[in-house]
């Protein structure tokens, strides 16, 4: 009994002991992996604001936005977005909403609503900065998500 209960403490101290270093190193791989797809995550999101953001810079639909003169030429701006989305391989298709959440211009894909919803462009206007990404949807093409970028005027007085 007692040459049982001499190996047998040991053997349990080195199985507790190893448990402890086994459950230790994978918290800290599992650390590692999430830091870096959270990195990797956050470096796509910011590539995805950066094109929206080439989008949302487009002079023919900013004119169209801002109503100038001679700038009423809708065809011509829808055609702007479409080119603007046909060089940029992630994007699918594209609409442009004003200020109050009606549609003023898409990609003429089809396109779910007429107006956005007022949670949506409360949130847009709030927070000029932000990049709204919806939750994704697996479809016959793949994943597709929706991701909306605020478009500001900058006035400049001569």
């Amino acid at each position: 009994m007692q040459v049982v209960l001499a190996s047998g403490i040991p053997a349990l101290v080195l199985w507790l002991k190893t448990h402890e270093q086994l459950v230790n190193e994978i918290e800290r791989r599992l650390l590692t992996v999430s830091t870096l797809r959270q990195e990797q995550l956050k470096d796509y999101l910011d590539s995805e604001r950066d094109k929206a953001g080439l989008i949302a810079s487009r002079v023919l639909i900013n004119n169209l936005l801002s109503h100038k003169p001679g700038a009423n030429n809708k065809n011509l701006a829808e055609y702007d977005l479409s080119l603007a989305i046909s060089v940029i391989s992630d994007f699918v298709c594209a609409a442009i909403y004003d200020e109050e959440g009606n549609l003023v211009l898409s990609t003429g894909e089809s396109w779910g609503p007429k107006i956005m919803e007022t949670m949506d462009v409360t949130s847009l206007v709030k927070q000029p900065d932000h990049l709204m990404v919806g939750h994704p949807l697996l479809t016959s093409k793949g994943w597709i998500y929706n991701m909306s970028h605020p478009i500001y005027q900058v006035r400049i007085c001569a």
